[in-house]
């Protein structure tokens, strides 16, 4: 992308300013000195999401692992606008470790390497060390009133088809949504964030959600480090 490109258009300078702001050296490098040709929607959007997300995108683009800085919803980073969204990666993080020991339990771990065994474990374990982290944070909320149920869970009605291969996935991928949880929670209460102290007060109806997605958690990594530890 070309200079004057950013020069006659506001918007985009204005967005190319931000990425820059939140993603350091790497922006512009990506942006302006790499020879890439870059839709200025793309860098519009990108500049519209969370520096977390810019960043994840900057690098992954720098670094060969991403095509596109444009955000997509496979990303394994997310935006925060509301509790609501910690109940929801909370469900996935609690669907991955599930499926992950039905399909232990029904293939047996015996399936998968000792070293692929050896990363589980140690993926395993930092989930449950982030637990009691989540746990703290969210208790220091201030409590909101179930005026307005402004979050509702979506039922699928599918069950989602799974192999084995996926494990290796899928608990790595509970172990990132807990991360962002603890992140995000500990910011609000740190109050370094833009995500406004009223917009993340979890209802009463969010903190049993959230309690039971917890416990079920747990649950689920008791039954994991029981399957690991007969297979290591």
């Amino acid at each position: 992308m070309a200079i004057p490109d950013i020069e006659s258009n506001p918007k985009l300078a204005k967005a190319v300013a931000a990425l820059e702001r939140n993603c350091g050296p790497i922006a512009r490098e990506v942006l302006l000195e790499s020879g890439r040709q870059i839709p200025s929607e793309h860098i519009c959007r990108l500049a519209r999401t969370s520096p977390e997300r810019q960043r994840y995108r900057m690098e992954g683009v720098a670094a060969g692992r991403l095509r596109s800085i444009n955000p997509c919803s496979a990303d394994h980073v997310f935006d925060t606008v509301s509790f609501g969204e910690v109940v929801s990666r909370l469900r996935r993080a609690r669907g991955n470790l599930k499926r992950s020991l039905d399909l232990l339990s029904e293939r047996g771990p015996h399936v998968l390497s000792s070293d692929r065994i050896g990363s589980l474990a140690l993926e395993i374990e930092k989930c449950l060390q982030l637990l009691p982290r989540l746990q703290r944070a969210i208790a220091h909320l201030p409590e909101g009133e179930d005026v307005i149920k402004r979050y509702r869970s979506k039922q699928s009605t599918k069950t989602p088809t799974s192999t084995i291969r996926d494990v290796v996935k899928m608990i790595p991928g509970a172990r990132s949504f807990l991360e962002k949880n603890v992140k995000d929670v500990e910011s609000v209460l740190a109050e370094d964030c833009s995500l406004r102290i009223e917009d993340a007060t979890p209802t009463q109806t969010e903190r049993r959600d959230t309690e039971r997605e917890l416990a079920e958690i747990e649950l689920a990594i008791d039954g994991l480090n029981q399957l690991l530890s007969e297979r290591s």
